[in-house]
């Protein structure tokens, strides 16, 4: 069989270099989806970076707005704490005054008398203070400032008038009586908020030819305290 020797170099060079083209379009496909991909993968990575770069930003933001508010509470702690202190002191230097006391008892009636005599309560339940005189029945203001007093009398003999006198110095501010008809308990009672000078002297008397009672019930009392100096 006759071969032409052109056609055998023209034709197995072609088929070879076609191959080969098509070797090469597939790996250049390849190429541009891993391009692609690439691409794509940039642009999740730089939308993450960016994510994270917001939410870094965010949370400094926060840390610096918690560092603010730490500061303020600190600010309002360090306040309070200072404050508890100044009224730590301001209790502890604030002077205590209060007293309890009735009569001895039981000694029956006390009284009449032909003058107005200071009442002597000289059982002592509290002196805080020490400015109450049992052997003189009389309280002296240590301080500058209001106080509360209160007083109690009973009585229960028949046909008797009973009645206390509250003085301050030598003025009598109360005069508090009963008088018992039927010979049961009779009681009267009274208080006072005052403001005193150091020095001043509140006490009880009875009144001339006025009686009370003085039993085991501690039922006859003169009491005070200081509410605040001044």
């Amino acid at each position: 069989m006759w071969c032409n020797p052109l056609w055998y170099v023209f034709i197995f060079p072609s088929v070879a270099l076609a191959s080969e083209l098509s070797a090469m379009k597939i790996r250049l496909a390849v190429s541009e989806r891993e391009v692609e991909n690439l691409k794509k993968e940039k642009t999740v990575h730089t939308s993450d970076l960016y994510s994270l770069h917001s939410r870094s930003t965010a949370a400094e933001n926060l840390m610096e707005a918690l560092k603010n508010k730490a500061s303020v509470l600190e600010t309002r702690l360090t306040a309070t704490e200072t404050g508890v202190e100044n009224l730590k002191k301001e209790n502890t230097d604030r002077p205590k005054v209060a007293f309890t006391a009735t009569l001895p008892g039981p000694i029956g009636a006390v009284g009449p008398f032909n003058t107005q005599t200071n009442l002597l309560y000289t059982k002592v339940f509290t002196n805080v203070g020490n400015a109450y005189n049992s052997a003189t029945g009389v309280f002296r203001a240590p301080v500058k400032g209001l106080y509360y007093f209160r007083f109690t009398a009973l009585s229960y003999l028949n046909s008797i008038a009973m009645a206390i006198n509250l003085h301050k110095n030598h003025e009598i501010l109360m005069h508090v009586g009963a008088y018992n008809t039927d010979g049961h308990h009779e009681y009267v009672c009274n208080g006072i908020t005052l403001e005193l000078e150091v020095g001043d002297v509140i006490f009880t008397s009875l009144p001339k030819n006025y009686k009370l009672m003085d039993d085991a019930n501690k039922s006859t009392t003169f009491s005070g305290f200081l509410l605040y100096p001044m």
